[in-house]
């Protein structure tokens, strides 16, 4: 039986293991190169992707595949808030791409917690149609939902005779 001098301590090491976390996130570019940087951002990515696995097909028993499907409209939402809008042009060759769209710049942190929302909410309107089906079922929808966010930006189209990939 745990008492509540165990749980305040518990709390206490969670929140200063929290702290020290993000301490070193902030000073992360400090200490490293880009590219370690780099590998340490991917090893983060891989970790979330894991954990969401873990939740939907582990613990729930459920066969889901959209995780990457969220976690790819969060980097995209990132990336259009982060980049500044040249490199908008250049980098993603739009072709005339909508004011609005140039004008949108955030820093890292609000980029992050508004990519965060929109895969949120991208996540409540697919749970409408999932939440009705379960098993085999589940797997189909939830597979129609990665593959659909996979293949939207590889034919998306700069011209109408190249798609931009």
């Amino acid at each position: 039986m745990l008492n509540a001098t165990t749980t305040a301590g518990a709390q206490l090491r969670n929140l200063v293991i929290i702290v020290i976390c993000i301490a070193l996130l902030a000073g992360i570019n400090v200490v490293f190169n880009d590219y370690i940087v780099r590998v340490i951002s991917t090893i983060f990515i891989f970790m979330i992707l894991a954990v969401s696995y873990n939740l939907i097909n582990g613990v729930t028993g459920q066969l889901s595949l959209e995780p990457n499907g969220f976690v790819a409209v969060g980097a995209y939402v990132t990336a259009l808030l982060i980049l500044s809008s040249d490199s908008k042009v250049d980098m993603f060759e739009m072709a005339a791409p909508s004011p609005w769209i140039l004008s949108l710049h955030a820093g890292f942190l609000p980029a992050l917690l508004i990519s965060g929302l929109c895969a949120a909410a991208l996540a409540v309107c697919l749970a409408v149609p999932v939440f009705r089906v379960r098993g085999d079922y589940l797997a189909i929808v939830t597979l129609g939902f990665g593959l659909s966010s996979r293949s939207s930006p590889l034919t998306t189209r700069k011209s109408p005779t190249a798609p931009s990939g």
